[in-house]
């Protein structure tokens, strides 16, 4: 018996060793479930509730309602017909078309809400503008199960549900209006502050430092280069003035023309005006290729007109308030004061806040802002009655009708273009003038999903990552967005900021400056060094001068006096210009003379031969003519 209770013990031995691992195994393979597999929810129902917009859209109760002469509204319990009702009809716009392929790939039973069908609990919750938020508060109180529409993931709606893995990174566009204020008209016109288009690159500071930097130029190179004691070919010494007011205007006007050239204008003679004028010249070269390549962008943007702010950070500066939808409202408060965000239900109202004068600009999704902005092919309602304080999509007073919005319509007569049938077309592509704005401290983007019941997240979350990953979704983004919605408008913002200012160029004029101030320096060390050399030259000559004895300095002179004397009894020196006459009318007397004589020589030197020739007999008559040529140039 103990041998068999031996046996058992260590069997059971071995169950507690292996039997745990066997069951961890069959937990873990339990555990493990496919959420995005075919046919999941198979049987199960889901409350859906379908939020109608340009994402979201039901073709076929559009076509039934049109064809019973209704506005297409599923929103309305009144209009509303059985097609809004079906989930299979919902299966247009990026949304739509997701939405029914999910539905569709889970298998669930799926039961149809509008926003006719919100209840008095989120209405008692929330009290917003926002019918995104306030289903958000229906998934909450479990009225329904998902929400479709494309949903900004916000702080305060995942405090209320959770979402699905996010489909969409939605970045937002900041838009302003004109300086001039919307409506201003077209910016072809010539305005007569186009003349000062081109001072435009460079902001007023820098063109003052600049302008400083040519005057110090000018009196550097004034300073060093127009003494009495230099040859320069830029200045003039007339009367001998040092530094005269012409040389200064002359220095000055080089200055000048050195920018308008683009390279120096001035002569250096000496190496600290060469020093300056490597200064000058780095100034030249950084400030003329800025302001050229400035410039070009200024000229390329010229159909651009000022904006009414040029960043976020402008909004508080300028006291501008920023429209946008409400769910984005506690977002912006990061940017912009509170008491100057101004929300709305949706997101066309919204930018109509611009032209009513309850905001400045707006802030708007991505896809939005290519419907709405860029596009302009759309339309929407809007209140405008003027004592209805929202703007929101419908007046205040059930009794007052919205304003519809068409951006893109046409002409009754369709012959004609609708910039000509302003009576039929009064908004058509009116948001061409809005510009938008570049501002690297507003880089703001928002997850999109579903706002979901916790017993389907894992579900519909598996099948959006799979559309996410083969690529369904950005077909669908193509499809739906980019490839209906083409650009018709420009919205380009011409910044004051484009302007080079001081500290764009501050190592430009460091360097300039510090170039010119060594030569500055250079050039009074050389003017010091110059006049000590002159002072002591002048000492060392008083000296030996002293120093020779008075004999000596007496024969020293005689031979040159001597020579002068002979000079005048040849008649080759004027008497008078013994003492007064100037030294260069007597070289050229000279130079006559000995020209003269040279030619008499030579005529002498001729006949001098032909008497040789005729015989000896004629020698002395020879010498007496040469006697008497001498004698005449003595007398003459």
């Amino acid at each position: 018996m103990a041998s068999l209770d031996k046996i058992f013990f260590l069997l059971g031995l071995l169950c507690v060793l292996i039997l745990p691992e066997r069951t961890s195994s069959v937990a873990l393979n339990s555990s493990v479930v496919d959420y995005g597999c075919e046919g999941c929810l198979q049987g199960q129902t889901i409350v859906a509730m379908y939020l109608a917009n340009d994402y979201t859209i039901n073709e076929a109760a559009k076509l039934k309602m049109e064809s019973m002469g209704l506005t297409y509204d599923c929103n309305d319990p009144v209009k509303a017909v059985p097609e809004c009702f079906a989930y299979s009809n919902w299966n247009k716009g990026v949304v739509g078309d997701l939405s029914n392929r999910i539905f569709s790939k889970l298998g669930a039973k799926v039961i149809v809400k509008t926003k006719a069908n919100f209840t008095s609990q989120s209405k008692a919750l929330y009290d917003g503008p926002s019918s995104f938020t306030r289903c958000v508060y229906e998934v909450a109180v479990k009225n329904v199960d998902v929400c479709i529409g494309n949903f900004w993931e916000t702080n305060e709606r995942r405090r209320l549900a959770t979402f699905t893995s996010s489909f969409d990174l939605d970045a937002m566009f900041l838009v302003s209006a004109p300086k001039n204020g919307v409506g201003s008209g077209s910016t072809s016109d010539f305005n007569p502050s186009d003349l000062l288009a081109i001072f435009k690159p460079f902001t007023p500071a820098v063109w003052g430092i600049t302008v400083a930097f040519f005057f110090a130029t000018a009196v550097f190179m004034w300073i060093l280069e127009a003494g009495i004691d230099t040859v320069n070919e830029n200045f003039s010494h007339e009367d001998d003035q040092r530094w005269s007011i012409s040389g200064f205007l002359m220095s000055l006007w080089l200055s000048f023309m050195g920018y308008v050239g683009g390279s120096h204008a001035h002569t250096a003679t000496r190496w600290p005006s060469r020093m300056i004028l490597l200064g000058y010249g780095f100034l030249l070269y950084i400030t003329v290729s800025s302001y050229t390549a400035n410039l070009a962008s200024f000229m390329v943007n010229k159909a651009s007109v000022p904006s009414l702010i040029n960043s976020i950070a402008d909004t508080g500066k300028k006291g501008v308030n920023v429209c946008v939808l409400d769910a984005m409202a506690t977002l912006l408060y990061n940017f912009v004061p509170q008491e100057q965000v101004v929300g709305f239900d949706v997101i066309g109202p919204a930018i109509e806040g611009i032209y009513s004068g309850r905001c400045g600009a707006v802030v708007i999704g991505r896809d939005y802002y290519k419907q709405y902005i860029l596009a302009e092919k759309i339309s929407f309602n809007v209140c405008k009655d003027p004592s209805d304080t929202k703007g929101y999509e419908k007046c205040q007073n059930p009794a007052i009708s919205s304003t519809k919005i068409e951006l893109d319509c046409k002409c009754k007569d369709l012959t004609k273009d609708p910039t000509e049938c302003t009576q039929d077309c009064p908004d058509y592509r009116k948001y061409c003038e809005l510009l938008t704005i570049a501002d690297s401290t507003f880089q703001v983007s928002v997850p999109t999903g579903f706002p979901v019941a916790r017993e389907f997240v894992d579900h519909i979350s598996a099948a959006i990552v799979n559309f996410r990953l083969d690529g369904t979704i950005d077909r669908l983004f193509k499809q739906y967005i980019d490839e209906k919605f083409v650009p018709v408008c420009t919205s380009n913002a011409e910044s004051d900021s484009l302007a080079l200012d001081l500290f764009s160029l501050a190592g430009t004029y460091v360097i300039s400056g510090g170039l010119m101030v060594i030569g500055l320096v250079l050039g009074v060390i050389e003017t010091f060094v110059k006049k000590k050399q002159a002072s002591d030259s002048s000492d060392s000559n008083s000296q030996k001068e002293e120093e020779v004895p008075t004999g000596v300095a007496r024969r020293g002179f005689e031979p040159e006096k001597e020579k002068r004397q002979e000079l005048k009894e040849l008649g080759m020196m004027d008497v008078d210009n013994d003492e007064n006459g100037s030294v260069k009318k007597d070289i050229q007397l000279l130079s006559q003379k000995m020209s003269e004589i040279l030619q008499e020589l030579k005529d002498l030197k001729f006949q001098t031969e032909n008497i040789q020739a005729k015989g000896s007999n004629h020698v002395a008559d020879g010498g007496l003519v040469i006697a008497s040529r001498m004698n005449d140039h003595r007398t003459g």
